[in-house]
């Protein structure tokens, strides 16, 4: 019996010994404290449903002297070992690898869901996050003092699909909490009015982001009220925080709700991003990178269809947009970008827009743009392209309506082609070269 009894505790201690680096225990004990790094988990359950939240990422003394030493292949190697294959990956983890963290999908073959606060914290190690679309919550601060991450993939952003007031934003995963490597991003959400502004800590090495999942519709009804405020209707939703100081009720109506991935002002004023890479979304929400100056390459597919008010206002070193998909282009959209245009396939600053609606000031003070061509049915805003210093030609073929001031002080436009209109109506090319020559 004895010898029975030994046979089955060094079975289960084998066991042990390979599974610990997957997960500690439900209740987060750890069973083996020297393992290369380990996942603890806390059970939830919701209702019906059971699942697993990622409480704690934590890394052995032996993985954190090569981690000092920024030895990457002494810590795949370690990584490699049978007590340390923490996904089973098919090819072992090298020097380039190891600093990928994947989030499991599940543990002891139940869905991992959400992640805790400080879950992924303080781990040197790793440059790059992937989190699956198995994960429907973020808790605030789950990613806090990753001081070395230079990118994520992620499939929404902020804690959750839909999220309201400060739970939508980028920055809300990251925490609050300052440290050396981190840089201070204050973003606002409803608008920035009544306090709605909070201050998060991202890596200052962060410079790409992934988002997969889309915009979609929601099937459900969200109430909402219909309001009248300084002469101005307003539709205020039911929970959502920050317009208590509206009432006067006029009506009650219902309506679909989106779900957002990306939700308005979701990187307001993100400053250290560079690149930012979205699929699934049809419509970038208002104010959504605002601000985000360190933004140079932006990849959106061709499902954008829309681009919200405000939504890039701002961003002073984005340098190229494909419009060719695009159909509509909110007020002040690319205010303000004044790098727009300096970079194209063709190497010319040229930026051609087809079958298209731009809204007011969406191009105001873009003052790197030289030129610019209309082709199939164009509506182009009141001061669309006002203070863009640097056009010098406009092709209006099969433009339909041009807006008051659209193209005032573009000091430089010296060529106009295929316009059937007055040169001097509603002071469109007013403080231009082209109608100083004119004179």
């Amino acid at each position: 019996m004895k010898k029975l009894l030994s046979v089955i505790f060094a079975v289960c201690l084998a066991v042990c010994s390979v599974m610990v680096i997957a997960a500690c225990g439900e209740n987060g004990a750890d069973t083996q404290a020297g393992a290369p790094i380990t996942f603890s988990y806390s059970i939830v359950k919701d209702g019906d449903e059971t699942y697993y939240s990622l409480k704690n990422v934590t890394v052995s003394d032996k993985a954190q002297a090569l981690i000092a030493k920024k030895d990457f292949a002494g810590l795949a190697d370690l990584f490699n070992t049978d007590a340390g294959e923490y996904k089973a990956p098919a090819v072992k983890y090298t020097k380039d690898t190891v600093t990928t963290l994947v989030i499991p999908e599940e543990y002891n073959k139940i869905a991992v869901k959400a992640i805790s606060q400080d879950a992924v914290s303080g781990l040197t190690f790793v440059k790059k996050i992937v989190v699956g679309n198995n994960i429907t919550k973020m808790s605030e601060g789950a990613f806090s003092s990753l001081t070395a991450l230079e990118e994520i993939e992620l499939p929404f952003v902020g804690g959750e699909k839909n999220a309201k007031n400060e739970k939508k934003l980028f920055g809300y995963i990251f925490g609050t909490t300052s440290g050396d490597g981190l840089t201070a991003c204050e973003q606002k959400y409803n608008g920035g009015d009544s306090g709605n502004t909070k201050t998060y800590y991202l890596p200052s090495a962060l410079k790409t982001v992934t988002v997969r999942g889309g915009n979609e519709k929601k099937d459900e009804t969200l109430k909402f009220k219909i309001e009248e405020k300084d002469g101005e209707i307003k539709y205020v939703y039911e929970g959502e925080d920050g317009y208590d100081e509206l009432d006067a009720v006029e009506n009650t109506a219902t309506e679909n709700a989106d779900v957002y991935s990306v939700a308005p002002y979701s990187f307001y004023n993100c400053t250290t991003l560079e690149t930012i890479n979205l699929s699934g979304v049809e419509e970038i929400e208002k104010y959504t990178f605002y601000g985000c100056t360190g933004i140079k390459n932006l990849t959106f597919g061709d499902d954008v269809k829309t681009i919200g008010a405000h939504a890039y206002e701002n961003c002073t070193s984005l340098k190229s947009v494909d419009f060719n998909n695009v159909e509509k282009i909110g007020e002040s959209a690319f205010a303000g970008c004044t790098a727009l245009g300096e970079k194209y396939l063709d190497g010319a600053n040229k930026i051609v827009f087809t079958d298209i609606e731009i809204g007011n000031s969406a191009f105001s003070g873009c003052t790197a743009i030289k030129d610019v061509e209309f082709n199939g049915e164009c509506k182009i805003g009141e001061r669309a392209f006002k203070g863009c210093t640097a056009i010098e030609t406009v092709d209006f073929t099969n433009v339909t309506s041009v807006g008051d001031y659209a193209f005032y002080g573009c000091t430089n436009l010296a060529s106009i082609t295929n316009y059937d209109g007055s040169i001097s109506d509603n002071h469109i090319f007013e403080e231009t070269e082209y109608v100083k020559h004119l004179k």
